[in-house]
């Protein structure tokens, strides 16, 4: 298999704790827990930061969103978790584990439809997708991109969910993350819906433990379709990159994903860094590259100076 198995762990808080725990005492390390859409753009993010840190030393550990903030509410030794929604960073400022000062919105991400037969000329750039042709349009991703939200009165265009939807049909089994543990599970549920084809696919679906568990089913053959982050299918090989379509963003709401440096963390500077390196020039171009849209700061925000760039 792929790079993707080979670094996404599931791990519970004692396992975590023994593996690592040797690890905490050092001076400049951060635990980093991260959704495993953030595989590859991370590990571009990561040495950059440690060499602007001199002595800083990250050690990702990825699943899904829900599982690491279920591990993090255990006791798991994280010093920032970084999910793929709001809600799961928030839940954890509400339980006492994280620090709210902390909140740090750093990106949007985009879903992908990959089948056998997914990429015609004249739908998707020689180069794989933008981060535009992944939003529909640019109206869209600037929409979303300043608010988080994709507008309900925008339907996706009548023949691109059509398109949609015969591929679908034509696909025998159709993997994505879990919904019930993944925020990209549930923006592909609800993007099956809002195709209007949720009932007739849902026999067929492979549900995979996170999102990079979906990515490896279609990549082996397990599931011959899926729907994927982008960010996962372009770092992967032209298996995946040449049979990926985009998803109008206006089709599943906005993947607004969010960070927070956990209490427990005895790195809290250091922490505080990294989340507000993530909000950098430097680290959204690569964010961009890998297919992310960038939240928009508000202007209150920039007035006063806050760490928590989406509030």
């Amino acid at each position: 298999m792929s790079g993707i198995a080979l670094h996404v762990q599931k791990l519970d808080a004692q396992n975590l704790g023994a593996q690592m725990g040797a690890q905490m005492n050092e001076k400049n390390q951060l635990i980093v827990a991260a959704a495993s859409d953030l595989n590859f753009v991370l590990k571009e993010i990561a040495p950059i930061f440690e060499q602007q840190h001199g002595g800083a030393h990250l050690r990702l550990v990825f699943g899904s969103s829900s599982t690491l903030a279920t591990q993090a509410e255990n006791g798991a030794p994280f010093d920032v978790f970084l999910s793929a929604d709001t809600q799961l960073p928030d839940h954890l400022v509400a339980s006492g584990v994280a620090d709210r000062a902390t909140v740090t919105r750093f990106a949007i991400g985009a879903l992908v439809f990959v089948s056998p037969d997914s990429v015609s000329p004249d739908s998707v750039s020689p180069d794989f997708v933008s981060p535009e042709e992944a939003t529909a349009d640019r109206a869209t991703a600037d929409r979303v991109a300043a608010t988080g939200v994709a507008g309900h009165d925008d339907g996706a265009a009548p023949e691109r969910t059509d398109d949609f939807s015969r591929r679908l049909a034509a696909c025998a089994h159709v993997a994505i993350a879990n919904p019930a543990h993944a925020p990209y599970g549930r923006a592909a549920a609800a993007a099956l819906r809002a195709m209007g084809a949720y009932d007739a696919v849902k026999p067929k679906l492979v549900l995979g433990e996170n999102a990079a568990q979906a990515a490896q089913f279609v990549e082996t053959g397990a599931a011959d379709c899926g729907i994927l982050p982008l960010s996962l299918t372009r770092a992967q090989p032209s298996a995946l990159r040449s049979r990926a379509l985009a998803i109008p963003q206006k089709l599943f709401p906005p993947v607004v994903q969010s960070g927070v440096a956990l209490k427990r963390s005895r790195n809290a500077a250091l922490a505080a860094d990294f989340l507000r390196f993530l909000r950098s020039p430097q680290a959204a171009a690569i964010f961009r590259q890998h297919g992310y849209l960038i939240p928009q700061e508000k202007k209150e925000d920039q007035k006063d100076g806050r760490k928590d760039a989406s509030r």
